[in-house]
């Protein structure tokens, strides 16, 4: 008899904790389809939203490995937009912005007066070594230069900064700058690149800048956004700002 009234009980538990998940599975099952049907509605409306917004469409996130490049993508961005006849035809507005971020004692030496003597180069060959990015000017009155050795993921090479520095000097006498661009404006490896010594005089003198990505870059990014009279430049500005941001 007990082995009767078990086995009734164990039936009935059973019956009931099957109707239990039963009607806990159709519970589920309707606030699953719920939730589906709510985020196919905002997904549909987030499709609605990046096809009008194009902020969300970054083109250097795209290109595999773009965003990483200082050689192909940040030198030749970069030098573009510091040419005062670069393909973005806004003029000199970011070459005299990006001297401003720089905050030169006086920068009218560094400004061009006439832009048929103003050039920028790529990858300028020195003789012992490439400077990124390399910016001259040479007239009849006088001769100016802005080198730009590019670090971004790259470690500095034997006496690197030491050799362009004399390349420059005895060319510009003192009339040029080198600038040394990272993310985060960080020093160069001393004395792997340049000595103490020769390190602590030309950035005394002004003539060497630490300049950054995240400050020097996006400052001149930044200030001149308002001033771009092209749609399609500023869009591009405004991407490679949020790039800038994720070095």
């Amino acid at each position: 008899m007990e082995s009767f009234l078990i086995k009734r009980f164990f039936e009935k538990y059973k019956s009931k904790r099957l109707a239990l998940f039963e009607n806990k599975t159709e519970k589920d099952k309707t606030n699953f389809s719920r939730i589906l049907s709510e985020t196919s509605a905002i997904k549909e409306r987030a499709d609605v939203i990046a096809k009008r917004d194009p902020s969300l469409y970054n083109i250097f996130k795209i290109i595999k490995g773009a965003t990483r490049d200082e050689e192909r993508t940040h030198s030749p961005f970069l030098a573009d937009l510091l040419n005062i006849d670069g393909l973005h035809n806004q003029g000199d507005l970011f070459y005299l912005d990006f001297l401003n971020q720089l905050n030169l004692k006086d920068s009218n030496r560094f400004k061009p007066s006439k832009k048929f003597f103003f050039q920028v180069e790529l990858e300028k060959w020195v003789g012992n070594g490439s400077i990124d990015i390399f910016i001259s000017y040479h007239s009849p009155e006088r001769n100016f230069a802005i080198a730009i050795e590019n670090k971004i993921y790259a470690l500095d090479q034997d006496k690197q900064l030491e050799r362009y520095y004399y390349f420059l000097k005895s060319i510009y006498s003192d009339n040029f700058l080198l600038v040394y661009l990272t993310p985060n404006g960080k020093q160069p490896q001393i004395p792997k690149s340049i000595t103490q010594d020769l390190f602590d005089k030309i950035l005394g003198d002004e003539i060497l800048y630490l300049a950054s990505y995240k400050k020097h870059i996006i400052k001149m990014l930044e200030s001149t956004l308002n001033e771009i009279e092209s749609a399609k430049i500023r869009m591009i500005n405004e991407q490679y700002i949020q790039i800038i941001n994720s070095l």
